[in-house]
C-alpha cells in the first residue's frame, strides 16, 4: 500500500520542466504559440506515455490539457485512467478527474474523484483503495478526502470506511501516517482478514508512539468478532550504546458464546516477554 502511494504522489506530482514534449495525432494544428491535436493522440515526454481523444497545448504557459479516454502509462509500475487532464509543465501543478491508478506489481489499485497537486500539496477527493479484484473487490477502504505534504511526507486522510462488498464494517473519521522512514507517532497499517470461520472477522490496528529518540512503543488493539477482543503492546528502548531492551505483553478475552463453545480451560489470556541485550557485559580481556 505504502509503494502504491509513493507511486501516486509521484504520478501527480512530478516536475516535468526540463522533458521535451512530443505530439503525434491523426488531425494536428500548430501556431507559434498553440497546439491541437485529435484522433489517436500520444504525447511522449521523459519515460512517460500518454494517449487521449484530443489535447491541446499552450507553448508559453507550458499547459497541456487532455479530453476523453485518458491513458497514462509509466513503464510497468503504473497505469493511469481519467478523462480530463491539465498539467502545468513548467510547474508543480496538476489536475486528474477522475483519477484511477492500478499498481501492477502489487495488485492494488485507487480511484478517486479529483486528484491535484499545487506547490508542496496534493489534494484527493471522494476516493477508495483496495488489493482486491476491481470487478468485484472482497473489500475497500473509501475515503472523503486526503492530502499529502511533500515537504514533510505526512498524508492525512478523512473519514476513511472499511467495506467488506458493500457492507460498512469499520469507519475513522481520520488517520494520518508518514510516506518516509522516519520515526513518528501515529496508525501503522491495520491487519484485517477471515482467519476462520469459528472466530469470525479479524482486524488489528496498530497505534504507534515514538515520543523520544530512545524509545518507542506499539499498542495493537484487536478485535475477532465471534471469538473476543484483546490488546497487545511492544516497548523497545535503547539505553547505552551498547545495549537495548524490548518488553511484550498481551491480554485477550474470550466471549462466552466461543469459551463454552469451545471447552476452554480459561477465558482470559495474559503473558509477557522480555528480551535485553548487551554486546559488552562483559569485558574482552583481549581487548
Amino acid at each position: 500500500m505504502r509503494k502504491l502511494m509513493l507511486l501516486l504522489l509521484w504520478a501527480v506530482g512530478t516536475h516535468l520542466a526540463a522533458e521535451t514534449v512530443e505530439v503525434f495525432a491523426t488531425h494536428l494544428e500548430s501556431n507559434a504559440t498553440h497546439l491541437l491535436a485529435d484522433h489517436d493522440v500520444v504525447v511522449l515526454y521523459g519515460d512517460q506515455y500518454l494517449s487521449a481523444n484530443k489535447i491541446s497545448y499552450e507553448r508559453n504557459s507550458s499547459i497541456l490539457e487532455l479530453f476523453g479516454n485518458i491513458t497514462v502509462l509509466k513503464g510497468a509500475s503504473y497505469h493511469i485512467i481519467g478523462e480530463y487532464a491539465r498539467l502545468v509543465l513548467d510547474k508543480d501543478d496538476r489536475v486528474f478527474k477522475p483519477f484511477y491508478l492500478l499498481e501492477k506489481e502489487q495488485d492494488v489499485w485507487m480511484s478517486t474523484k479529483k486528484a491535484c497537486s499545487k506547490e508542496n500539496l496534493i489534494s484527493l477527493e471522494e476516493g477508495m483503495v483496495s488489493g482486491c479484484d476491481p470487478t468485484d473487490p472482497l473489500w475497500r477502504l473509501r475515503f472523503s478526502s486526503a492530502q499529502f505534504n511533500e515537504t514533510s511526507k505526512w498524508m492525512d486522510i478523512y473519514n476513511v470506511s472499511l467495506l467488506l462488498y458493500d457492507i460498512p464494517v469499520f469507519y475513522f473519521p481520520y488517520f494520518g501516517y508518514s510516506l518516509d522512514f522516519k520515526r513518528r507517532t501515529g496508525l501503522l497499517a491495520p491487519v484485517f482478514g477471515l482467519p476462520t470461520s469459528e472466530e469470525g472477522f479479524f482486524y488489528q490496528q496498530p497505534i504507534y508512539i515514538a515520543t523520544d529518540h530512545h524509545w518507542d512503543l506499539e499498542l495493537s488493539p484487536q478485535i475477532r468478532t465471534r471469538r473476543g477482543v484483546g490488546l497487545y503492546a511492544t516497548l523497545r528502548f535503547v539505553d547505552t550504546k551498547v545495549s537495548k531492551g524490548q518488553l511484550t505483553s498481551g491480554y485477550f478475552k474470550e466471549k462466552s458464546s466461543y469459551f463454552e463453545a469451545n471447552d476452554l480451560v480459561n477465558r482470559e489470556h495474559y503473558g509477557f516477554n522480555f528480551n535485553y541485550i548487551n554486546s559488552k557485559l562483559f569485558p574482552n580481556p583481549l581487548s
